[in-house]
């Protein structure tokens, strides 16, 4: 049975991406934080059974991360490690007003964490192995031809440049690193709490994410894709 580890599940993305791989017959690794709701995640837990193992991680706080390895069995490695966990980050979007904390936040959130965790997992990735990204089309420098979202359009930079430099450092194990934009989804984030309209519902974006992975996994490349496959610029 194939293997994959995904980051940040407890609702939207994160969660449906959980059950599209259980559903098609994958073992999941899926993190949680411990404040988070856990009430779906255990559903999914119940319905699959041994397919789905559970585990508490949060990727801004170092000792969660260290904890997180330490207590993954030795025996444990992946055909795929998503890196799902995001936030939007302070709704004025502005370097100008932001906080420390809020900078903190969102940069340790959407970029250092990933890379952090990834770093930290590389000799669990088997060889041929794929790093998927949750990124965005904000992240996108080519496309920035509109300006605003400064912020979050930096974070998923930040991401995309990072996670680029991950798949230069180690292909010599073959390794293969997808940075996805899931497109303009109806969750939390993407209707900002509801008070904006989303182009294409979970349902959507997840079957699409799911091909998209499927597609490109073991290719080998570095790949800035949408979840109709189509390439970014970078």
């Amino acid at each position: 049975m194939r293997s994959i580890l995904i980051v940040g599940t407890d609702k939207g993305l994160g969660l449906a991406l959980t059950r599209k791989f259980l559903d098609n017959d994958w073992r999941v690794t899926a993190t949680v934080r411990e404040t988070d709701d856990q009430q779906e995640i255990n559903k999914l837990r119940e319905a699959f059974g041994g397919a789905l193992t559970v585990m508490f991680l949060d990727t801004i706080q170092n000792d969660s991360v260290v904890t997180f390895c330490e207590k993954l069995p030795e025996s444990t490695s992946f055909d795929i490690i998503y890196m799902n966990a995001g936030v939007w980050g302070p709704l004025h979007q502005s370097a100008a007003e932001v906080t420390d904390a809020e900078l903190h936040q969102l940069f340790m959130t959407n970029t250092i964490g990933p890379i952090r965790l990834a770093r930290r997992l590389m000799d669990r990735l088997k060889d041929r192995g794929t790093l998927c990204f949750m990124s965005s089309h904000r992240g996108s420098v080519d496309r920035n031809i509109e300006g605003g979202l400064e912020l979050y359009r930096a974070s998923k930079a930040g991401l995309n440049i990072m996670a680029r430099g991950l798949f230069s450092e180690f292909n010599r194990k073959n390794i293969t690193v997808l940075h996805i934009h899931p497109g303009w989804v109806a969750t939390e984030m993407g209707t900002l709490d509801g008070t904006v309209s989303a182009e294409i519902s979970v349902a959507e974006s997840i079957d699409g994410v799911y091909a998209v992975v499927l597609r490109n996994m073991e290719s080998k490349k570095n790949l800035y894709l949408d979840y109709k496959n189509m390439e970014w610029a970078w």
